[in-house]
């Protein structure tokens, strides 16, 4: 609206205030990583780069994406609570080894393969406009992690951690 006035400069000082005021959090975790990645001493570089990537990418209109991003968010993001869901539930039963005790497995593909299935429910029922899309993916993870770790037992598949027995003295 401000550039139909020619207030161009004006648009753009404005845009530089508001991510400077409503993003300084996210203007500093990006100086504080980046001085940490580059091992440069000072954040201000980083910090004024990073305001300048917003600007430039607010004035590209990246916010008509934002919908699509959400929703992506949505359909990647509530599976993987349902699957720690499902784990803490079904398979540990509530309670949590100690960690001391506990002996890690590299990888739970039981674990992934409840995650996908959770993920590519949300991503069908949202593509099919059925219900909640981020709901069903997350009932649908902790439903899959007891199935898969049936799957895996009846193959004769170890995939879950190995809690060490106590030492008695």
């Amino acid at each position: 609206m401000l550039r139909y006035l020619d207030l161009t400069l004006a648009a753009v000082v404005l845009l530089g205030l508001n991510v400077w005021t409503t993003q300084d959090n996210a203007a500093y975790a990006f100086g504080l990583a980046g001085a940490e990645l580059t091992g440069v001493r000072g954040k201000r570089p980083f910090v004024v780069g990073g305001i300048a990537i917003a600007m430039v990418l607010a004035l590209s209109g990246i916010y008509e994406a934002l919908p699509q991003y959400l929703v992506l968010l949505g359909v990647l993001i509530p599976p993987l609570g349902g699957t720690i869901i499902g784990d803490y539930v079904f398979v540990w039963r509530g309670t949590l080894p100690p960690l001391a005790r506990t002996r890690f497995v590299r990888f739970r593909w039981t674990c992934a393969a409840a995650y996908v299935t959770g993920t590519v429910v949300a991503f069908g029922t949202d593509q099919l406009a059925l219900g909640l899309p981020p709901v069903q993916g997350i009932v649908a993870a902790i439903l899959a992690v007891p199935l898969f770790e049936a799957l895996a037992r009846r193959a004769g598949w170890h995939t879950t951690h190995v809690v060490l027995a106590a030492e008695t003295r």
